[in-house]
């Protein structure tokens, strides 16, 4: 519960011990003088992207509740070279390399790591094909 006149950032926020705040200087709200705000806000967990309206049809809402989209990717950017290589006296490989930046709930490895897991549990489907 905030009075105003304040300024609100994600630093306000009273969590428990599950939850850390990753960028405390977030702006939320703006709040002017003499005006209140009350929040309570709700996270979940999940992947890719929802919009405020599959939040709103995935709940039951009560009368006040501002459903928001959902951003659950921890990646920020990615970049990625390909590179001709030499291993002993073949130089007929490539290299890849890869520059993964992310918000800091995972680190670059992990990402990679579980990109990789989701990755190959989307191409077993094919590896047992057989011809029609």
């Amino acid at each position: 519960d905030v009075k105003g006149p304040a300024e609100v950032t994600a630093a306000d926020i009273q969590a428990d011990g599950d939850v850390t705040i990753l960028n405390p200087d977030l702006h939320i709200a703006t709040v002017a003088d003499g005006a209140e705000l009350h929040m309570r806000m709700t996270a979940d967990t999940g992947r890719g992207y929802n919009s405020a309206d599959v939040n709103k049809a995935r709940m039951d809402l009560a009368i006040g509740v501002l459903p928001i989209d959902s951003i659950y990717t921890p990646i920020e950017r990615v970049n990625y070279t390909v590179e001709n290589t030499r291993v002993g006296q073949s130089n007929d490989y490539d290299k890849l390399t890869l520059d993964v930046w992310t918000d800091g709930s995972l680190t670059p490895t992990e990402a990679i790591s579980l990109a990789a897991k989701i990755l190959t549990s989307h191409l077993t489907m094919f590896v047992n094909l057989t011809p029609r």
